[in-house]
């Protein structure tokens, strides 16, 4: 790995120290003193507040710059079409965040001046099928994985995922300090996407069994101490066991919570404060997903 792509990759995990810049006018960045690729790329992952967002733009220019071979104020467009030609084999949804990631940069780029042209501005990305209702556990399914768990910990985290409707990063994220006794149950609070803070009701029951976890007396220790990779591979581990086969993920739990509360007559406004979406049009897809009814129901042939 060459050592500019090397620094990307520490800049996404806060190794690099914070460029010299100018933000006037309350807080819009409308010029810099970056006088270098590495300073550019390290000022834009600073915009980014999440660490997974951060390591995963940082890892999507490093593929895009390890293709290119030059530096940004050099590329064209047709560098920009040999590029995409790279990610044809990819998942079109895939291919959407790489193509994102670039264009994010870009436009960082030329808003502050560093660009004179904004190459990215020309990419397009694809319309990607939605693929929502693939993702679907059913309540069945959630009760499965959850006995078919062999850990308390292992089992605590299923539960959470689904009662809290949290992103996995969150639910990893959550200290004991950030979770608290409340007269209706237990309210936990979720640091997520965005930078965004909110708090969530959890069940009296999963409070106490969480709080027989506890060994130490350490407030900002995390419950779940664990990377979200191997949250992945206990979530994957125990669904094979529940005979759920499907290519199940952390995220589905947010999908089911979504679904069950919907179809349970959950108030959408509820569950889009609850799952921290940024509209109530994000919320709606998981009520088309699985329709109860259709225009063709009201047919009278075929």
């Amino acid at each position: 790995m060459s050592k500019a792509l090397q620094k990307i990759n520490d800049q996404a995990l806060d190794i690099t120290p914070t460029p010299d810049t100018s933000l006037i006018n309350a807080g819009q960045v409308v010029g810099t003193r970056a006088n270098s690729d590495d300073q550019m790329i390290a000022l834009w992952l600073e915009t980014k507040r999440n660490a997974g967002t951060r390591q995963q733009y940082a890892n999507g220019i490093r593929q895009f710059l390890d293709v290119i071979g030059h530096p940004l104020q050099s590329i064209v467009l047709e560098d920009m079409g040999r590029w995409l030609e790279t990610l044809q084999h990819l998942r079109p949804v895939t291919q959407n965040q790489r193509v994102s990631i670039v264009k994010s940069l870009f436009s960082f780029a030329h808003k502050l001046g560093y660009l004179r042209v904004n190459v990215g501005a020309t990419l397009r990305c694809h319309g990607v099928k939605d693929t929502l209702h693939e993702r679907y556990l059913t309540e069945e399914q959630i009760i499965r994985i959850g006995l078919a768990a062999d850990k308390a910990r292992d089992r605590m985290l299923i539960r959470m995922l689904y009662r809290s409707g949290g992103r996995i990063s969150e639910v990893i994220g959550i200290t004991w300090a950030d979770i608290q006794m409340r007269e209706i149950g237990a309210q936990v609070t979720l640091f997520g996407k965005g930078g965004k803070t909110r708090a969530v009701l959890i069940p009296l029951d999963l409070y106490n069994d969480l709080i027989r976890l506890r060994d130490d007396d350490d407030d900002q220790a995390r419950i779940f101490p664990i990377t979200r990779q191997y949250a992945w591979a206990i979530i994957k581990r125990i669904a094979k066991r529940a005979g759920v086969t499907e290519r199940i993920s952390p995220h589905w739990f947010r999908h089911a919570h979504a679904t069950h509360s919907l179809e349970h007559s959950a108030p959408i406004k509820l569950v889009c404060e609850t799952l921290g979406h940024s509209s109530v049009a994000i919320t709606d897809r998981y009520l088309h997903s699985r329709p109860d009814t259709s225009s063709g129901d009201y047919l009278k042939v075929g």
